[in-house]
C-alpha cells in the first residue's frame, strides 16, 4: 500500500521554479556555468527528442574549453578552425570522418548556444528599468515556446511514470509564481531598479511560500503531524510519540512582536487575531476529532530517549487513559514486542544488503546466524523468480581478469608485421592499455589547457626543425640573430599546427607558450655550444628507417617475420663515427633495469638500424638529450658559476657509449680532459658497453620484442600494469582507467613491479643461460 507523507515544500524547491530561477540567474550572474548546466539538463528547456544528447555535447564543450561568464556570448570561442583540423588529421586514415564529426559537434554546440541566448536575451542587461518593464520581460521568457513545450513534456513524463504528487504540485506552482510577479508590479511597478534586485525579491518570496501536496485518491497510508493534519474518514489511526516533550507542541513566541508589546498594540485598536491562536489547543482539538472519527485508534509513547534517559507520557494521554480505565483504575497497556511484530524492521534495501553480506561471508567460510541464512535464501529465491540472480552471481564472484582475445579477432586487429618502438613500450607498460589504444582505437577528448604532452610535442618539433636548419650551417660562425628569427618562425608554425585559434589566444596558454619559447631559446644555445665543443656535426635529422626501400636505414627485424620501423630525431657524424640523439622534453634517463622490462628501447633499436645501414657507419653511442628547462633549487648559497653549471647540467646527454679507446671521447668534447666532467655527456647516468656487450644487449632486446609481438598477435591482453615505485605506477595517469576498472584495493597482485637493482650483468648472464652458453 502506498504511503503518503503529508508535508509542505518550499516553492523554491520545485523543479519548474528552480529552472525559471536558473534562467534569470543566467543574466544576473553573467552566464554562470552551474546555472547553464541546470537549464540544459532540466528537461524543461527542450528543443527536440534528442535534446539531452546534444545538451551533453554543449556541456562538455564548455567544460573542455573552460568557457565561463560572458565568454558564452562571444562568437570567437565557438568558431570552427578548419585549417587547424585539416592539419591535425592530415596523416590520419580516418581524416574525413573525424573532420566531419568535428563540424557536426560545432554545429550542435552553436545551435544550442543560439537558442539559449535567444531565450535569455529579453532579460540581458536590464538596468535602470521600471519594475513592471522587468516583470514583463520575465513573462516573455517564461512564455518561450521551448519552455512551454518542455513543461508539457515534463508533465506527461511525470504522469506516465506515476509520479502523481509531483504532477499535482507542478499544477500549482505557475499560479503562485505569477502571483509573486503581479504583487511586485502592484507594489513597486513604477520604481526604477535592475534585474538583480528583482531576482532577490522573487527568490526570497519563493523560499517563503509553501506548496501543499495533494494526496492520491487511491488507498494509501497518510503520515502527518498535528500541526498540519488532514482530518479524513480513516478507519484506523496510529498516534505516535505521545510524550510530554512532543505533545502538545509548545506555542512559539512571535519573532516580530514580543508579548510585552501585544497589549500596547491592542490598546491602539490594531487587529491581532493572528496572534490569538493557541497551538496547544488546536492540536488537542485534532486529537479529539480523531478519537470520535476512528473505528480503531492506537496510542503510542516512548519510555526513554535515545540516550536511555527516561521521559514521561503526555499529560493528555494520561487523561485519556483515565477515561478508559477499568473499575479497578487500571489501563490495559501493551509494551514492547507483545504485538507479535519483530522490533527489527527491514526495508527492501536493508534486506538486500544483509542477504548479500551473508552470502559473501559464507563464501569466505565465516559463521553466520540461521536467521541470516534464511534471509539470504529467501532473497536469492526472490531474485530467481524475477530472473535477476545472474547479476548477483556476477557481482559476488567478480574478478577483474581479462580473457585473451579470440585468435581470429586478434589476427584481424593485428595483421601487420611492422611495429614502432612506442607501440612495444606501450604493451610493456600494460597489455590491456595497448589493446585499448591500438586495438579499440578510441577517440580522445580535446584538452583546452596545454598539457605536458603538448608542451613536449611543441618543444620536440622546434628542435627537430632547428636541427634541420643547422645541418648545413657553419656552426663556428653562426649568426645569433638569424637563429633567433628561425626559432621565432618555427615556434609560430609549430604552435599553429598543434593549437587552434581559441586555445592559442587563451591567456593561460599564452603564458605557458611564452615560457616554452624562452626555454627553447636557452636549449638552442646549449645545443649549438655542444656542437662547437666537439667534432660531431649534424649529419641528418628526422631520418626514417624501415618504412620503404629508399630509407637510408633498413628495417630492424626482431624475428623472421616481424620488424620495427621508426624515425630518428638526429644523427651527428665525425668522419665515419656517429652518435644518435633522441630529444626528450623531460628529464629522461636511460636505465638498464627499465630496458629489461621493455622500456627505453629506442636508443638500442636506433643503434641497430644505423649499424645495418649501407654507409657502414660506426656508432659510438646513442643518447637521450633532455630539453627540460626548469628552475632548480640549490641546497647551498648560489653563485653565478653554480647557476651556470646547474643550467649546463640540465642539457647533458645520457644513454650508452660503445667503448673504443680513450682518445675517442675527445670527439664528444675537445675541451674536457676527463669525460666524467664533460658538460656534454652525463657519464654517471650513462653506460659504457664493449662491442660484445652491445651485441648481447641487442640480441636480448630483439628476443624481448619478438615475444611481446607474439603475445600481441595471440590476443594476450591481461591487466599487468608496471609499478615503478610505491608512489608511482602506470595506472596513475592512464586515460583508460574507466575502461579496465583496475582496483588497487583488489588487484594489487596484478602489478608488475620493476626491480631497480637489475644490472647489465644480470641481463647478459640471463641471455647466456637461455642460449645454453
Amino acid at each position: 500500500m502506498p504511503i503518503f507523507i503529508d508535508k509542505q515544500r518550499k516553492l523554491s524547491d520545485n523543479h519548474l521554479i528552480k529552472t525559471f530561477l536558473s534562467i534569470i540567474r543566467l543574466s544576473v550572474y553573467n552566464f554562470k556555468v552551474s546555472d547553464l548546466v541546470y537549464l540544459l539538463r532540466s528537461g524543461i528547456f527542450s528543443l527536440n527528442d534528442d535534446f539531452d544528447d546534444k545538451a551533453i555535447i554543449l556541456q562538455n564543450y564548455i567544460k573542455r574549453r573552460k568557457i565561463k561568464g560572458s565568454m558564452f556570448l562571444e562568437d570567437k570561442y565557438f568558431i570552427f578552425d578548419e585549417d587547424f583540423y585539416e592539419n591535425l588529421y592530415k596523416n590520419d586514415p580516418n581524416k574525413i570522418n573525424k573532420i566531419s564529426n568535428k563540424k557536426n559537434e560545432y554545429r550542435i554546440v552553436n545551435e544550442l548556444r543560439d537558442e539559449v541566448i535567444k531565450l535569455v536575451s529579453p532579460i540581458i542587461d536590464l538596468k535602470n528599468k521600471k519594475v513592471k518593464e522587468i516583470v514583463t520581460k520575465i513573462y516573455s521568457v517564461m512564455e518561450n515556446i521551448n519552455i512551454k513545450r518542455g513543461i508539457k513534456n515534463y508533465q506527461i513524463m511525470l504522469n506516465n511514470s506515476g509520479r502523481n504528487a509531483d504532477y499535482k504540485e507542478n499544477e500549482q506552482v505557475w499560479d503562485k509564481f505569477t502571483v509573486i510577479l503581479e504583487e511586485l508590479v502592484a507594489i513597486s511597478g513604477e520604481k526604477i531598479t535592475n534585474l538583480s534586485k528583482i531576482y532577490s525579491l522573487i527568490y526570497s518570496s519563493c523560499k517563503d511560500i509553501d506548496i501543499g501536496i495533494i494526496p492520491p485518491t487511491k488507498d494509501n497510508i497518510i503520515v502527518c503531524d498535528f500541526k498540519r493534519t488532514r482530518i479524513e474518514n480513516r478507519a484506523i489511526n496510529f498516534i505516535l510519540g505521545l510524550n510530554d516533550v512532543f505533545f502538545p507542541s509548545k506555542s512559539v513566541s512571535n519573532p516580530i512582536i514580543g508579548k510585552e508589546n501585544i497589549d500596547t498594540l491592542r490598546s491602539m485598536q490594531i487587529d491581532l487575531k493572528i496572534f490569538d491562536e493557541d497551538l496547544e489547543e488546536r492540536e488537542k482539538l485534532y486529537l479529539y476529532k480523531l478519537i470520535t472519527m476512528s473505528k480503531s485508534i492506537y496510542f503510542s509513547y516512548s519510555l526513554s530517549k535515545k540516550n536511555n534517559e527516561a521521559i514521561n507520557r503526555s499529560i493528555v494521554l494520561s487523561g485519556i487513559m483515565n477515561i478508559f480505565s477499568n473499575k479497578d483504575g487500571n489501563v490495559p497497556i501493551t509494551y514492547g514486542n507483545n504485538f507479535d511484530i519483530s522490533l527489527k524492521k527491514y526495508s527492501f534495501e536493508q534486506i538486500e544488503f544483509i542477504a548479500l553480506e551473508s552470502i559473501k561471508n559464507m563464501i569466505k567460510n565465516q559463521k553466520i546466524s540461521d536467521n541470516e541464512k534464511e534471509i539470504a535464501k529467501a532473497f536469492i529465491q526472490y531474485k530467481k523468480e524475477k530472473n535477476e540472480d545472474n547479476l548477483i552471481k556476477k557481482g559476488l564472484f567478480y574478478k577483474n581478469d581479462k580473457k585473451n582475445l579470440n585468435i581470429n579477432l586478434s589476427r584481424k586487429l593485428y595483421s601487420k608485421n611492422h611495429f614502432n618502438v612506442s607501440e612495444i613500450e606501450e604493451y610493456s607498460k600494460c597489455p590491456y592499455k595497448y589493446f585499448v589504444r591500438y586495438g579499440l582505437k578510441p577517440n580522445y577528448e580535446e584538452k583546452y589547457d596545454i598539457d605536458n604532452l603538448e608542451v613536449g610535442t611543441i618543444v620536440h618539433r622546434i628542435f627537430e626543425e632547428l636541427s634541420s636548419f643547422l645541418k648545413n650551417k657553419d656552426i663556428e660562425n653562426i649568426n645569433n640573430l638569424e637563429i633567433k628569427n628561425v626559432l621565432k618562425e618555427e615556434f609560430k608554425n609549430v604552435v599553429k599546427e598543434n593549437l587552434d585559434e581559441n586555445r592559442k589566444n587563451d591567456f593561460r596558454n599564452k603564458f605557458i607558450l611564452e615560457n616554452v619559447f624562452y626555454s627553447t631559446q636557452r636549449g638552442t644555445n646549449k645545443l649549438i655550444s655542444q656542437l662547437k665543443d666537439g667534432d660531431f656535426k649534424i649529419y641528418t635529422t628526422e631520418e626514417d628507417f624501415g618504412y620503404d626501400e629508399n630509407s637510408k636505414f633498413p628495417k630492424v627485424y626482431v624475428d623472421e617475420e616481424n620488424y620495427l620501423r621508426g624515425r630518428i630525431d638526429r644523427i651527428d657524424k665525425a668522419n665515419s663515427f656517429v652518435r644518435i640523439i633522441d630529444y626528450k622534453s623531460g628529464n629522461k634517463e636511460f636505465k638498464i633495469a627499465d630496458l629489461s622490462y621493455g622500456l627505453d628501447l629506442q636508443l638500442l633499436i636506433y643503434m641497430i638500424a644505423v649499424e645495418n645501414g649501407d654507409e657502414k657507419l660506426i656508432p659510438l653511442g646513442s643518447f637521450y638529450m633532455p630539453l627540460k628547462d626548469e628552475i632548480e633549487s640549490l641546497k647551498e648559497s648560489y653563485t653565478i658559476e653554480k647557476v651556470e653549471k646547474e643550467n649546463s647540467n640540465k642539457f647533458r646527454m645520457n644513454g650508452f657509449i660503445v667503448e673504443n679507446n680513450d682518445e675517442i671521447f675527445k670527439i664528444f668534447d675537445r675541451k674536457s680532459d676527463d669525460i666524467k666532467k664533460s658538460p656534454i655527456v652525463d657519464i654517471k647516468k650513462s653506460y659504457l658497453l664493449s662491442n660484445n656487450e652491445l651485441k648481447s644487449l641487442e640480441d636480448f632486446v630483439k628476443k624481448l620484442i619478438s615475444e611481446d609481438i607474439k603475445n600481441i598477435k595471440n590476443g594476450f591482453i591481461k591487466l599487468a600494469p608496471l609499478k615503478y615505485s610505491s608512489e608511482r605506477d602506470e595506472c596513475g595517469n592512464c586515460d583508460f582507467k574507466g575502461i579496465c576498472k583496475f582496483d588497487k584495493t583488489l588487484d594489487q597482485l596484478k602489478f608488475k613491479n620493476i626491480n631497480k637493482n637489475i644490472k647489465l650483468s644480470d641481463i647478459l648472464n640471463d641471455s647466456e643461460e637461455k642460449d645454453g652458453i
